[in-house]
């Protein structure tokens, strides 16, 4: 989803950062009108179905096993394989079983990081990819982007909606507290009673907490950043649109924190034993991961540290800033200029509370089955383990052909008449 908003919007962040870059990203940006994707667990999910129809942008899976159907990305990688990534330092240019035998080590030489690598993939594009013929479009990618530009371009221009709308979606409690959230609470006192104020009458009442007003809310939330939370507010006027609600916890979230981040520092204090509620306790028990990390990194190994790294990274922003320029365009005679569409999002049509259906079970027929066996073999076992039981407790029968011995029937109906009087008295 952070490639697809990244799409959706100018690169200004990538033209401030490269510099040198700036005319390769330049009109590079606009709403697709359909995204093909694979059958990944991260695409089939709720949460990109639901991200892209807030964006008005169809969504196409690939069949199974059928990677032809997204032949192009396919043709991508191998070509940025052959021009750059098989070239660099522990890149893996031969199979394994040659590198072993010409003593190649990749992990041992991989020396480019992040940052270079990037500016690597951006040179590349500019100076060879999008000007050489691609034999699937018999054209450059540069020649065909701008004949479609001379045209029409569809484009999104809420930057503060697609920030909101391209997050992972769920529903939570929404109370005159705010909402509490992987055990964050996310308040602001006037958008809080705003919201309540719109959707509590929505919520029915055997959902809501007695004695307060309550309201069951979609919100949405980018795992990179446990900053903030959107929530939806279908009543809000003059249009239906997402509510920023931040995290109290100022302090322990300042610089970059993800929720990632945040269950791996939960554990780690639970671990040491050091309270973990506050504001000021969660910043201290960073701070104190982050000393510990910091001396133990001259002994780790790199793999270990690599990891452990990890902790201290703050997450990559997808966007920066919220301002989109706005200005109007005499087209010329060539009609170099894109005449740009600002389209609507669709999720200010949506009907409802907008809370998505749950999708189609990954697996179901397998699942289905495994589980209909797994009931059967417990109910024989119940089935087995009562019988043994009552194998176990039960009188022992008469030998076969004996009959009633006069002791026996005696015992018998003494037995029966106390049964009866026992059910007598319990009826009356």
């Amino acid at each position: 989803m952070s490639c697809v908003q990244l799409l959706t919007t100018p690169k200004l962040d990538l033209m401030r950062h490269w510099p040198e870059f700036a005319e390769l990203w330049r009109d590079k940006h606009g709403k697709p009108d359909t995204i093909i994707v694979d059958n990944a667990l991260e695409q089939i999910g709720v949460s990109f179905q639901d991200a892209c129809e807030d964006a008005g942008i169809n969504v196409l899976w690939a069949p199974v096993k059928n990677p032809e159907y997204k032949a192009p990305v396919e043709r991508l990688f191998g070509t940025f394989n052959k021009k750059l990534f098989h070239k660099l330092a522990g890149g893996v240019p031969l199979p394994p079983h040659l590198m072993t035998r010409m003593g190649f080590d990749p992990a041992r030489d991989a020396t480019t990081t992040r940052s270079q690598l990037e500016g690597l993939v951006y040179q590349t594009l500019r100076d060879t990819y999008q000007y050489e013929e691609h034999a699937g479009i018999q054209a450059a990618p540069e020649t065909l982007w701008r004949r479609g530009l001379a045209k029409s371009r569809e484009t999104i221009d809420d930057v503060n909606f697609l920030a909101s709308a391209f997050g992972t979606v769920g529903t939570a409690m929404l109370t005159r507290s705010g909402i509490t959230f992987e055990g964050m609470r996310f308040h602001d006192p006037v958008i809080t009673s705003k919201l309540l104020e719109d959707l509590a009458h929505l919520t029915p009442m055997r959902k809501r907490r007695k004695g307060s007003a309550t309201a069951t809310v979609k919100i949405k939330y980018n795992p990179a950043d446990a900053s903030q939370i959107s929530v939806w507010n279908p009543e809000a006027k003059p249009r239906k649109k997402y509510e920023i609600l931040p995290n109290l916890d100022v302090r322990y979230v300042n610089g970059g924190l993800g929720f990632w981040h945040h269950r791996q520092l939960k554990e780690w204090a639970k671990a040491e034993n050091l309270p973990f509620s506050t504001d000021e306790e969660r910043w201290s028990a960073r701070n104190r991961l982050r000393a510990s990390i910091e001396q133990y990194a001259p002994k780790a190994k790199y793999a270990a540290m690599r990891r452990k790294r990890r902790l201290l990274e703050p997450p990559k922003p997808v966007l920066a800033g919220d301002l989109v320029r706005h200005g109007t365009v005499v087209p010329g005679t060539l009609a170099a200029k894109a005449a740009d569409v600002p389209t609507v999002p669709l999720a200010v049509e949506r009907e409802g509370d907008g809370i998505p259906e749950k999708g189609a079970r990954r697996g179901a027929k397998k699942a289905m089955k495994t589980a209909a066996e797994t009931r059967r073999r417990k109910k024989a076992e119940r089935e087995a383990g009562a019988s043994s039981a009552a194998a176990e407790s039960a009188p022992k029968a008469a030998p076969v052909g004996s009959g009633f011995a006069l002791d026996d029937a005696d015992a018998y109906a003494r037995d029966y008449e106390r049964r009866m009087a026992d059910r007598n008295r319990k009826r009356g």
